[in-house]
């Protein structure tokens, strides 16, 4: 007679509980999700709450999390916003409205559970006295206190848990339809899928623009309003975690027929009404974060005169082999001289490229506004001595200037006044005016909406 075999169905199963809690840990969330429905025993342990608490502090880092409200249960939270959580952890989104561009700043809000985000603007004061700095040839500067802030009280997306998104997984790639509080306008967030890179060449139209350094890409514009398979994802691996759609349509085009399913807003949105799509590309968080060899990489507000205030990125893009590097140093934490003996030091060199992402009817977002090609001793000019730049480091650049429409575009010699850490000035020789940027803090910014 044959023996029974009493070997354990699975030797993972007897690890004591803490080290199969380690194990969920290294897992992605969906994998948790399908090895819970491998076994009881496995059941109890992906169910753990510190597993699921810790799974939305890492996509929601500003969010202080007390409670899984409106559910009982973290996973069900977690889930319920599945596979959106990756709008929060990106935080800064910047989209391609014709021209003008705009800036999207997102978090998750742990007392409501929902995803949202709200527009990012610069305003300046309208009383900023103006000054001549040289009389031959006349150059103007004008002061320069922007205020940056967030519109809190109509926000851009607005993505709700809801309790039955818990009880059935969105582990889908459809549409999802908001309520930003924009009356008489039906809003719909889409997901998108990725260019693959052999599909992008140099005249390619895709966002984010050429110009910004990014990982994933999407076409745009596209004539059918994206509605082609190849452009929306179609199974949870496809789905770009660096950018996604809103979809805008009146709702008097919609009118009665909204009560029904997607399937009619989406035949609606195929016609010629007045829709509009709006493509959201994050920025890469090394792009925007400054370190000492990088020091000026960041997201800046700067002055366009009566275009108003305009966000930038400036980017230091990685130097190709080992060029000669100009040290100087900080007399303070802010103030940067050439010729200093204490402070921090940092490093000046290679080429510093000024990108667009918001706009102005001459020169659109994701256009160059300024580049240097050498910040270091290539491009050193001199030491400013003159008020109100006393011991700005200045180096030569070209500026980028246009006609309305984008017309007749150029680069003509201009001028950079490195003044701190967290401000710098544009000469526009052609122009006659010396216009300022300033660093803004996204973070700080978040930190702040959190009162809200």
């Amino acid at each position: 007679m044959a023996e029974i075999c009493h070997e354990p169905l699975s030797y993972f199963l007897q690890l004591p509980v803490e080290l199969i809690d380690l194990v969920l840990t290294f897992l992605p969330p969906l994998d948790i999700l399908v090895l819970s429905q491998t076994s009881s025993a496995l059941r109890r342990c992906a169910h753990n709450e510190q597993l699921w608490k810790r799974l939305i502090l890492e996509n929601a880092p500003y969010t202080p999390l007390q409670s899984p409200f409106p559910f009982t249960t973290f996973k069900d939270l977690f889930v319920a916003h599945l596979p959106h959580w990756f709008v929060a952890k990106h935080k800064i989104w910047f989209g391609d409205t014709v021209a003008s561009g705009k800036i999207m700043l997102t978090k998750f809000d742990g007392r409501r559970g929902c995803i949202e985000g709200y527009q990012l603007l610069g305003e300046k004061s309208n009383a900023s006295l103006i000054y001549l700095w040289q009389q031959d040839p006349p150059v103007w500067h004008q002061e320069f206190e922007p205020s940056v802030r967030i519109v809190v009280d109509s926000p851009l997306l607005y993505l709700e848990a809801n309790p039955s998104d818990a009880q059935q997984p969105n582990f889908t790639t459809r549409d999802r339809y908001f309520n930003d509080g924009m009356v008489g306008l039906c809003e719909t967030f889409c997901l998108t899928r990725a260019l693959p890179k052999e599909e992008i060449w140099k005249g390619t139209p895709v966002w984010p623009p050429h110009n910004i350094p990014a990982t994933q890409r999407v076409r745009n514009p596209f004539g059918n309003g994206f509605l082609d398979p190849k452009h929306r994802p179609t199974k949870m691996s496809e789905i770009s975690d660096q950018t996604f759609r809103i979809k805008s349509i009146p709702s008097t085009a919609v009118g009665a027929f909204t009560h029904y399913a997607g399937r009619l807003r989406v035949s609606l949105w195929n016609s010629q009404g007045g829709h509009s799509n709006t493509t959201y590309s994050t920025l890469l968080h090394e792009l925007y974060t400054p370190t000492k060899d990088k020091p000026w990489r960041g997201i800046w507000v700067g002055d366009y005169a009566g275009h108003g205030c305009e966000f930038v990125l400036v980017h230091q893009p990685e130097e190709d082999g080992n060029q000669e590097r100009d040290m100087f140093i900080t007399q303070s934490p802010s103030r940067l001289d050439s010729t200093g003996s204490t402070g921090l030091e940092l490093n000046c060199s290679g080429r510093l490229e000024a990108i667009k992402l918001t706009g102005d009817p001459n020169i659109p977002r994701g256009e160059y506004t300024f580049l240097c090609e050498d910040i270091g001793p290539k491009g050193f000019l001199r030491t400013e001595s003159r008020h109100p730049f006393q011991g700005a480091r200045v180096v030569s650049s070209q500026a980028h200037t246009a006609a309305q429409g984008f017309r007749e575009d150029e680069f003509s010699t201009s001028e950079v006044f490195f003044i701190s850490q967290d401000k710098i000035a544009h000469y526009w020789k052609r122009l006659g005016h010396i216009s300022f940027f300033e660093r803004i803090d996204i973070d700080k910014i978040l930190h702040a909406t959190q009162s809200f």
